[in-house]
């Protein structure tokens, strides 16, 4: 019986480190400097569709977050900047100027940030729609 019961102890002590090892990212920031790996468009004009896959050297494509702010950098230099709000899965940019833009938080870790946007609209007779889905790394 003191054999039995030292075995189910030692597989509850087992199952207690594995568990509480697990690695938990339910509370991942977006805050710091994040590097595009990779962009995925998916593009129709009139109907025609176009698909465009991009890949990013190391530093070729950042944007930071930092205390409600963010900054894009395309080659090192200062791309775009504005302010920025997260809503549950939504991310919303605010440029300053009135122009703003809301995309899907599809992936957030410790490691990785994926973000989603679609647009749909037509200007001077032609309907322009798409998608781009880009991944970024820390």
């Amino acid at each position: 019986m003191k054999k039995q019961l030292f075995f189910l102890m030692l597989i509850a002590g087992c199952m207690l480190a594995f568990t509480g090892c697990s690695k938990d990212d339910d509370d991942a920031s977006i805050e710091g400097r994040w590097n595009a790996k990779s962009e995925i468009g998916k593009y129709s004009v009139n109907g025609v569709e176009e698909i465009d896959e991009d890949t990013y050297a190391p530093g070729e494509y950042e944007i930071a977050f930092n205390d409600g702010k963010f900054v894009e950098y395309y080659e090192g230099e200062v791309d775009d900047e504005g302010s920025y709000s997260v809503s549950g899965d939504k991310l919303t940019y605010d440029y300053g100027d009135g122009d703003k833009e809301v995309v899907t938080i599809k992936t957030l870790n410790s490691n990785t940030l994926v973000l989603f946007s679609e647009y749909n609209y037509t200007d001077g007779g032609i309907t322009y729609s798409g998608s781009e889905e880009t991944t970024f790394t820390r």
